[in-house]
């Protein structure tokens, strides 16, 4: 098999495993902010930032942000490195659920 078909091959796995991994982490994410906002899972705007004040953002705090990314480590078992959680920080939750499925093993 030619590399450009390994590589197809490859991509198209990894897409196969976000389009079934962020339904998953979607439910997980919107549920556990849920909880902390104290709102129905369905009325999360995934739009808004994680970090920013309301209306562009939900407005977690930097220790719930924190708490969630580890909320997400334990529950999916990846790794959030200081770094990616830095550059994740100020992002949409929709990014953020994007990011964090496409590290979410295959199952």
């Amino acid at each position: 098999m030619s590399t450009a078909r390994v590589n197809d091959f490859l991509m198209l796995s990894k897409d196969r495993n976000m389009a079934t991994s962020i339904p998953i982490v979607s439910d997980y994410v919107t549920g556990w902010l849920a909880d902390i906002l104290e709102e129905p899972a369905t009325s999360i705007d995934t739009s808004l930032t994680l970090t920013g004040a309301p209306p562009g953002g939900c407005g977690l705090t930097s220790g719930s942000y924190q708490s969630l990314c580890n909320a997400c480590e334990n529950h999916f078992e990846i790794n959030l490195t200081g770094d990616w959680r830095n550059k994740h920080s100020g992002g949409s939750i929709d990014g953020f659920i994007s990011d964090v499925a496409a590290l979410v093993p295959s199952t």
